[in-house]
């Protein structure tokens, strides 16, 4: 359901969307960077600001998922979520 129906069906003052985001198969480069345009593109499609709900509420709260890589449960360690790509081996951390 979209923000903008939901603030209209149940008069929402404030919206919280959580834990939206995408899995990818992160790579990271001989540069030491992780070119991340699948998850850049679909934030940029899902964000709050192409779904405001309204001018009588207020912008939504949006959390993205995941700040980090992590294990899931259904995929392990083979698609990555986070917008930090975590290196499991050393347990380093660097932004997408």
């Amino acid at each position: 359901m979209s923000p903008k129906l939901a603030a209209q069906l149940w008069n929402l003052k404030e919206i919280y969307i959580t834990e939206n985001g995408a899995s990818s198969e992160d790579v990271l480069t001989p540069d030491g960077h992780v070119y991340d345009s699948d998850r850049v593109m679909y934030l940029r499609n899902y964000s709050p600001n192409s779904t405001a709900p309204s001018a009588k509420t207020s912008r939504p709260r949006y959390f993205c998922w995941s700040l980090m890589d992590n294990y899931e449960w259904a995929d392990g360690y083979a698609y990555r979520f986070g917008i930090h790509y975590v290196d499991f081996k050393t347990r380093s951390a660097l932004p997408k």
